[in-house]
């Protein structure tokens, strides 16, 4: 019963701890109508990116107002200010999201690796010990000779 418990629970801890969020090309309608206010990458018309990181921001009569940094085309973060960008001046927006297949790839992946793990150390055991018992039988063996 155990093993079947810790079947089900190592991988819901696994997505918990390892989950894969990306940026994700999103409508700035999208946008918009969010509740939650995870990070977002706004790219202007202008050709100007800012990151406003998660909660750090509001949205209130069709602007983002908020603590963003601007960034560079290699995305290095130049410099932190309070910032008010109206949703007409938004050309696209990146929104943070779950990626799920990301996610289900990684436990996957470390589920097999431990399963195959497992299975070599199990096996290497068992001819480990059979090994052992066929030496003292071959020791014993010539010790009664």
């Amino acid at each position: 019963m155990k093993r079947y418990i810790a079947s089900v629970l190592i991988p819901c801890l696994l997505m918990q701890f390892a989950g894969c969020y990306t940026m994700q090309l999103s409508q700035k309608e999208e946008l918009a109508n969010t509740k939650e206010f995870p990070s977002i990458i706004v790219m202007k018309y202008d050709k100007q990116n800012y990151l406003f990181e998660s909660s750090k921001y509001v949205i209130q009569n069709d602007s983002i107002i908020g603590n963003s940094w601007l960034l560079l085309e290699n995305n290095a973060k130049v410099s932190q200010d309070t910032r008010k960008i109206s949703l007409g001046e938004i050309s696209s927006v990146k929104i943070s999201k779950f990626d799920t297949i990301g996610t289900a790839t990684y436990v996957i992946v470390c589920v097999g690796l431990a399963v195959l793990i497992g299975y070599g150390i199990k096996s290497l055991m068992e001819n480990t010990t059979e090994n052992i018992a066929r030496k003292v039988g071959e020791g014993l063996g010539n010790f009664f000779k």
